[in-house]
């Protein structure tokens, strides 16, 4: 199923959007030289790099204790006469 092109349609979202609509299939030289001077008169600017901070782990606490007691269960569960 093929659909058509509605170039009205979407040069009125692009002007709703205060965009532009460009038909690359005709001339694609001469858009592409507009579509340049348009990026290059865009605002520049830095975008910052997130800071993150360093938090102390402290899970291998916890880990150490569930290990000691997961042996506890399995030493206590598998000896002789003692249940």
């Amino acid at each position: 199923m093929l659909s058509a092109l509605d170039e009205q349609l979407l040069q009125d979202i692009a002007a709703e959007g205060q965009g532009a609509y460009f038909h690359l299939a005709s001339g694609s030289a001469g858009i592409i030289r507009t579509l340049q001077e348009q990026i290059d008169q865009l605002e520049k600017q830095e975008f910052e790099r997130p800071v993150f901070s360093e938090y102390a782990s402290y899970f291998q606490y916890f880990l150490a204790a569930a290990l000691l007691l997961l042996t506890l269960e399995f030493g206590l569960s598998y000896r002789k006469g003692y249940w």
